[in-house]
């Protein structure tokens, strides 16, 4: 799981007091009944954390797997900045998509939401990011638009 996986199961207050109350039985485990006062709502508390890897099960226990937490912070730290905005002078935003076309590969066809993906790491306007590579005769796009090359 990524590390937006894992602080998406981590959001939920009644989520996180369980996993702490998990973790505090260490390797040993801890019965859901043990772990909740509601099992049956815990039971979709613990799917949620277990789908993150946060928690795996051990018999009839339940062990919190923390080493998933370091872990989304690590990957989180080694991500690329986000640009916060796109250069407004036409030569500072040419450089600027410049470096975003390194994303992709010469040659390759990349459908839209591929494109998408990609430029949604760079820039939340992800569509705008798209155009002005386009207009920028960076990206090329079939007649179609459904498929794009790097010029």
């Amino acid at each position: 799981m990524g590390a937006v996986e894992v602080l998406q199961a981590l959001a939920d207050p009644a989520r996180l007091r369980l996993l702490a109350r998990i973790a505090d039985a260490g390797e040993e485990g801890c019965a859901l009944e043990a772990a909740a006062s509601d099992p049956k709502a815990a039971r979709k508390q613990v799917a949620r954390l277990s789908a993150a890897g946060l928690v795996e099960a051990r018999g009839g226990a339940f062990v919190a797997r923390l080493d998933r937490i370091r872990a989304a912070v690590d990957e989180l730290a080694s991500a690329q900045p986000r640009s916060v905005e796109i250069p407004r002078a036409p030569e500072r935003r040419l450089a600027f998509l410049r470096e975003v076309a390194e994303r992709f590969e010469p040659g390759r066809s990349y459908t839209e939401p591929e494109v998408n993906a990609a430029l949604r790491e760079v820039h939340d306007d992800h569509a705008a990011l798209r155009r002005y590579m386009v207009d920028a005769g960076l990206l090329s796009r079939d007649d179609a638009g459904t498929s794009y090359r790097r010029a």
